[in-house]
């Protein structure tokens, strides 16, 4: 019975050694494996931070290009901003020099009546000064269009008016309208 014991002893310290190589050689396919699925996970980590950081360079361009973009449009902006000033500035100086000004509506240019003589001097004048505030004339334009609006008689007076009297209110002032009542009288006031 003492050699059975022994040989269960053996047997038992036997089936031990084998059950500690076996979970030796658990453990270490298990640390193998370990080691493995910690390098792949690794490699997919590293793939993922440069897939992330080319994209955070392309992010941080296009951050560049539109802050470029941006700094455009404030000077832009500002190169608008300065010249609306400026105008302001030039339309604020003009109404001090000559009144409101009147910005132009350049859909539609009004001709001017002609003045022959044959309606009343009254009538034309009026037609004249409406058609010259629709056309948003200043006095050199007026001057210009009532010279080429005198016809026949009516034009003899330019004859006595020097180059440097055109203005509209010299013609006017020469034609004294307010002691004229037409065309023919005025004849014979020049004559």
């Amino acid at each position: 019975m003492g050699e059975s014991n022994g040989g269960e002893v053996s047997s038992v310290a036997a089936r031990g050694d084998d059950f500690r190589e076996m979970l030796a050689k658990m453990f270490e396919e298990n640390f193998r494996r370990f080691e493995e699925n910690s390098r792949i996970t690794n490699e997919k980590l590293e793939y993922i931070a440069e897939v992330i950081g080319r994209r955070v360079e392309t992010v941080e361009v296009q951050i560049k290009e539109l802050d470029k973009k941006v700094q455009s449009v404030d000077e832009k902006f500002l190169s608008h901003d300065h010249r609306a000033t400026n105008l302001e500035k030039k339309i604020s100086e003009l109404e001090i020099k000559g009144g409101p000004v009147r910005v132009p509506d350049n859909t539609l240019k009004i001709k001017p009546p002609v003045f022959d003589g044959s309606t009343s001097f009254n009538v034309f004048k009026l037609q004249f000064e409406t058609v010259a505030s629709r056309n948003s004339w200043n006095d050199s334009d007026k001057a210009v269009a009532l010279l080429l609006a005198l016809k026949g008689s009516a034009a003899d007076v330019i004859q006595y008016l020097s180059l440097l009297e055109t203005t509209m209110k010299m013609l006017l002032l020469h034609w004294n309208v307010s002691t004229v009542a037409n065309i023919n009288e005025t004849s014979t006031l020049w004559n």
